[in-house]
C-alpha cells in the first residue's frame, strides 16, 4: 500500500474498500494547517476539520 500524500497532509483515501485516514497535524507547524479527523463509526463517515 502506498500513500499519495505526505505524513502531515490531512486526507482520506480508500484502499480495497477500507478507509485510510491521515488526520494531519494539530500544531500546524509543518503545513500551516491545523486539522483533526472526526469519525462516525456507525456510518464510517469521516470529516477533516480545520481549526
Amino acid at each position: 500500500m502506498g500513500c499519495t500524500w505526505s505524513y502531515h497532509d490531512a486526507g482520506v483515501v480508500e484502499v480495497e474498500g477500507t478507509p485510510i485516514v491521515n488526520p494531519g497535524e494539530t500544531a500546524g507547524v509543518l503545513t500551516g494547517r491545523r486539522t483533526v479527523a472526526l469519525l462516525d463509526p456507525a456510518l464510517l463517515d469521516i470529516e477533516i476539520v480545520d481549526f
